[in-house]
C-alpha cells in the first residue's frame, strides 16, 4: 500500500532506554515508526545522540520511500536540560526536519493537550508537573530528583514501603502486610538486611521504585499507613499541578495530560490524584498520553495545519 503523500511530521521520544521515532501525515495518521537505542546525550554523548536520531529518521524515510525534509518535528530527549544542549543538537537535525523543536522528553506530555493550554503531569519512577498557556509560556514544578523531590512517584512509595518495614522492626509501627513479600522480592534472609540492600552501590533508583507495588497494593487493600502515604502523594501532585496552573494564569476548568506508569496503569492512584486536583479547582479534559512520540507528532501536525490555514 502506498503511503499518504506529505507533508510529514515527526515525533521522537528519546528516553533513557530507547528512542521511538513516529511519523504522521498532515491529518495526524501514523505512517511510519522506528525504535532504536537510548539517545540520552548525558549517557552516550551528543555525537552518538545525533547518530541515533539520524538512524531513526533514515529508517522512517525508508518505510515511506521519502527522501525529503520533514515539515516539522518535536524531539524530546532525556538529559536535555542545560542551556546550550538544544543548540548542540540543532545542526544535526535542521537538514532533516524543518524548524525542529527540541525539549526534555518530559515535556512531550504537553502534546496531550491538543495544542491548547493546560498542565501535564508525569508520575512514574519520578514525578514532575509542567504546563503551558495561550501566550506560549511554559512553567514546571517538581522534577527535583529523588533526594529533594519526586513526590507522589514510584520512588516515594518504594521508600514508604521500606520505612514501614523498618518501623515494624523497630516497634515504632505496626506489622506490615508485605514485609515477607518484600524480603522475598529482594532475596534476603532477614528483614533487617533491607538496610544493606538499600544502601548497596548497585541498588538503583529504579530498584527502589519497583517496591512501590507493595505500598500500592496495601493501600488498595485498605491498610491505613500505606493508604495515608498514597493520599499524601496524590495531594503533593495536586499541589504541584495547581501551582503550575496558577503561575501560568490559567482560568476556568483545567485541562490535564497524564503520563507515567503510576498514573496510566493504576486507576486507583489516578483517581486519587484527580480527586485531589478537583478539590482545589475545576477540571476540564483529562487525556492519557500513552504514546508520547505519536502524540508529539500529532501536536506538530496540528500546529502545522493551523499555520497553513490561519
Amino acid at each position: 500500500m502506498t503511503a499518504p503523500r506529505g507533508p510529514y511530521l515527526v515525533g521522537i521520544d528519546g528516553g533513557g532506554t530507547k528512542t521511538t521515532t513516529v511519523v504522521v501525515d498532515a491529518s495526524g495518521n501514523e505512517v511510519a515508526r522506528h525504535t532504536g537505542p537510548t539517545s540520552n546525550p548525558a549517557v552516550i554523548g551528543f555525537d552518538a545522540t545525533a547518530q541515533v536520531l539520524d538512524e531513526g529518521l533514515r529508517a522512517a524515510r525508508a518505510v515511506l520511500g521519502f527522501d525529503g525534509v520533514f515539515a516539522g518535528g518535536w524531539i524530546g530527549l532525556a538529559g536535555v536540560d542545560r542551556p546550550g544542549d538544544r543548540e548542540r543538537l540543532l545542526p544535526s537535525l535542521t537538514e532533516s526536519i524543518a524548524a525542529p523543536r527540541i525539549t526534555n522528553d518530559g515535556e512531550l506530555v504537553l502534546s496531550g493537550l491538543g495544542g491548547g493550554d493546560g498542565v501535564g503531569l508525569i508520575a512514574g519512577t519520578g514525578s514532575i508537573a509542567m504546563g503551558r498557556n495561550a501566550a506560549g509560556e511554559r512553567i514546571r514544578a517538581g522534577g527535583w530528583g529523588h533526594v529533594i523531590g519526586d513526590e507522589g512517584s514510584a520512588w516515594a512509595f518504594g521508600v514508604a514501603a521500606l520505612k514501614a518495614v523498618a518501623a515494624e522492626i523497630d516497634g515504632t509501627g505496626e506489622p506490615t502486610p508485605f514485609t515477607s513479600s518484600l524480603v522475598a522480592h529482594w532475596e534476603l534472609d532477614d528483614p533487617r538486611q533491607i538496610v544493606t540492600r538499600t544502601y548497596a552501590p548497585e541498588t538503583s533508583k529504579r530498584d527502589i521504585a519497583r517496591l512501590a507495588r507493595f505500598t500500592m497494593q496495601a493501600a488498595i487493600d485498605g491498610w491505613e499507613p500505606s493508604l495515608a502515604a498514597v493520599r499524601r502523594g496524590a495531594d503533593d501532585l495536586a499541589i504541584q499541578v495547581c501551582a503550575v496552573a496558577r503561575r501560568l494564569r490559567i482560568d476556568g476548568p483545567l485541562d490535564l495530560a497524564l503520563a507515567g506508569g503510576l498514573l496510566l496503569n493504576l486507576p486507583f492512584y489516578r483517581d486519587l490524584v484527580l480527586k485531589a486536583i478537583a478539590a482545589r479547582r475545576p477540571l476540564g479534559t483529562v487525556a492519557n498520553v500513552t504514546d508520547p512520540a505519536l502524540s508529539a507528532a500529532r501536536d506538530i501536525a496540528l500546529a502545522h495545519e493551523d499555520e497553513a490555514h490561519p
